[in-house]
C-alpha cells in the first residue's frame, strides 16, 4: 500500500516532441491550430510539460513548464525547416529526461510527418534498446506518425503504442486522449492506445 501511494504521488511530466523540418511548412498553420488544441485538452491537469522541437539544424528543449503555463505556438515560435535527426531528437530527449528517471512518472509523446534522414548521434538499433530499457522502467512512449513517410517509421521503432493517421489534426486528437489517460490512471492506463489507436 504504501509503494502505491508513493507512485501516486509522483509529479507527471510529458515530454512532447515535435517535427519542425521543411516538410512540416506545408502543415504549418494546422500544426499550429491542433497544438493548441491538444493544449486546451490538458490545461486543468497538474504537471509538467516539455517542448523539444527538432530539424538538422537543431534539437532545441524550447520549455519546460507547469502544464497550465506553457504556451501556444504560433508563426513566430515555429518555423519548419530542414530534414528529419529523428533519431537523435528521440535520445536526446530521452538522456535529459533520465534525471527525472525514479522521481516524476514520464510519458514520451512524438510527432513527425517524415522518415529518419539525418541523424548523426544515434540509429536505429540504439533507439530502439533505448526505448525498450525505458518501457520496462515505466515510461510511456507514444508515436504520431503523420502521413505515409511517417507512418512505417513508427513500427521501425518497436515501441508498444504507435498510430499512423493522415492529419495532424487526428495525431493531435489520439495525443490527448493518450495524454488525458497518462493523467487519469499513470503510465500503465496508456496501454489503451495500442488496441484503440493502433493502425
Amino acid at each position: 500500500m504504501a509503494k502505491e501511494k508513493a507512485k501516486e504521488s509522483k509529479e507527471k511530466h510529458i515530454s512532447f516532441i515535435l517535427d519542425e523540418t521543411g516538410s512540416m511548412m506545408s502543415i504549418k498553420d494546422k500544426t499550429i491550430s491542433d497544438f493548441k488544441e491538444y493544449l486546451q485538452q490538458i490545461k486543468s491537469y497538474k504537471g509538467i510539460f516539455t517542448l523539444t522541437k527538432f530539424n538538422s539544424n537543431k534539437v532545441e528543449v524550447v520549455y519546460t513548464k507547469p502544464i497550465k503555463d506553457v504556451p501556444e505556438l504560433t508563426k513566430e515560435t515555429y518555423k519548419p525547416d530542414a530534414t528529419t535527426p529523428l533519431y537523435d531528437a528521440i535520445g536526446k530527449t530521452i538522456k535529459a529526461l533520465e534525471v527525472d528517471e525514479g522521481k516524476q512518472e514520464l510519458l514520451v509523446v512524438i510527432l513527425t510527418d517524415g522518415e529518419e534522414n539525418a541523424s548523426k548521434e544515434y540509429d536505429k538499433k540504439a533507439i530502439q534498446a533505448l526505448i525498450k530499457e525505458k518501457e520496462t522502467k515505466g515510461w510511456t512512449f507514444v508515436y504520431l506518425g503523420v502521413g505515409e513517410a511517417a507512418w512505417a517509421e513508427g513500427s521501425k521503432l518497436g515501441m508498444a503504442n504507435y498510430a499512423s493517421v493522415h492529419t495532424g489534426a487526428r495525431a493531435m486528437s489520439i495525443g490527448s486522449g493518450a495524454s488525458k489517460a497518462f493523467f487519469a490512471g499513470g503510465s500503465s492506463s496508456v496501454q489503451y492506445f495500442m488496441s484503440k489507436n493502433r493502425k
